[in-house]
């Protein structure tokens, strides 16, 4: 089972022996157990090298716990793992594929990974846009306050815009209301 590991490169390794253990824990708890108590179980029970243990210097990130949570997509995806609220559940695949050993488990969620990305590719949403007839009709519902100020400041010439902020809310715009409505 170890061999397997060893053969791997380091990132995939940690991934291999962190989520295999993720995967136990979680049988163990019955299945679901917080991700914060999770991450503390595997860091008592697996052990790590130095090089698992140091820290990222721009993130301040743990390198196995990033491995972790980055390869935990995997498991996800692979329908073995599921997250919400900060808890972790182990579904029936997930118990499953605990019997493949860690570098088989990582390989099998990684490549239904895979195949999962492949199938939603095209699925991403789409930003609609709407007809310009819509756009029309929703112009022509702005309420007439706000479409007098739009006329108005369209209406200013250039030097106009010198008065200040108070003159050009206030006071112009009174004046220009009164002579928009003849009061």
């Amino acid at each position: 089972m170890n061999e397997n590991i060893e053969n791997l490169a380091p990132s995939k390794r940690s991934a291999a022996k962190t989520l295999f253990a993720t995967f136990k824990i979680l049988k163990e708890a019955g299945g679901q157990l917080p991700g914060k108590k999770v991450i503390e179980k595997i860091r008592e029970s697996v052990e790590l090298t130095e090089w698992e243990k140091q820290v990222y210097e721009k993130t301040g990130y743990v390198r196995w716990e990033s491995i972790l949570h980055f390869y935990s997509i995997d498991g996800i995806k692979a329908g073995f793992l599921r997250k919400n609220k900060g808890v972790w559940y182990l579904t029936a695949e997930g118990e499953k594929a605990i019997k493949l050993g860690p570098a088989k488990l990582l390989e099998t969620a990684s490549e239904l990974y895979s195949t999962w990305a492949t199938n939603n590719k095209g699925n991403k949403p789409k930003k609609t846009t709407a007809p310009k007839k819509t756009r029309l009709n929703l112009r022509k519902t702005i309420r007439r306050p706000r479409k007098l100020i739009l006329i108005y400041w369209k209406s200013r010439p250039l030097l106009a815009l010198k008065t200040s902020y108070a003159e050009k809310t206030h006071t112009s715009f009174r004046i220009w209301l009164q002579l928009y409505y003849g009061q």
